[in-house]
């Protein structure tokens, strides 16, 4: 089974790299759920639970959709369960269709393995999870940083990425 990114152009390179930065949308204009690709198929992530977890890309984009549910009830965008939630996103698709960005330079993913320890140490730990005050970006950008801080959401994220990995394309992980 080949694991590859491919560009907008169609170039395929090879899969995300250990301590990469991952992000999926879903289907909602700046909605996205972010954390930090560590290796064999494993995405360390905050779950809305507040529990910070290492899952597999599927698992990863299907919280993504439960996260933005929750996201919508607490913003009262919708006040009714998850599955109608999911139905208001558009998730007509498998949870795990949906794709995965991944921080490249060029055409080549990169990472760190001292990013990718960082989301390592905190597998297992819990957060109080807020929307807005402490969500996956906020996770995501502790492990590029080392540093909590608040009000930090995908932009911050990627600029931070460009800045420690020297990212500068954020191709779709095009996985079989």
């Amino acid at each position: 089974m080949t694991r590859a990114i491919l560009n907008a152009d169609g170039y395929m390179v090879g899969p995300p790299a250990v301590g990469s930065v991952v992000y999926c949308g879903l289907g909602v204009r700046a909605i996205f759920h972010s954390g930090i690709y560590v290796g064999t198929n494993r995405i360390v992530e905050l779950h809305s639970s507040g529990e910070i977890r290492a899952v597999a890309p599927e698992e990863f984009t299907r919280d993504a959709l439960i996260g933005w549910a929750l996201i919508a009830r607490v913003a009262a965008f919708i006040v009714a369960p998850i599955p109608s939630a999911l139905a208001v996103v558009g998730a007509t698709a498998p949870f795990d269709s949906m794709k995965i960005h991944v921080s490249c330079r060029g055409h080549r993913a990169v990472g760190s393995d001292y990013v990718a320890s960082r989301a390592r140490s905190k597998i297992g730990q819990r957060r109080r999870y807020s929307p807005l005050k402490d969500n996956c970006h906020h996770f995501t950008y502790e492990c590029l940083t080392g540093r909590i801080e608040t009000s930090r959401f995908l932009p911050a994220v990627m600029k931070e990425a460009k800045n420690r990995l020297r990212a500068d394309a954020w191709p779709i992980w095009q996985r079989d």
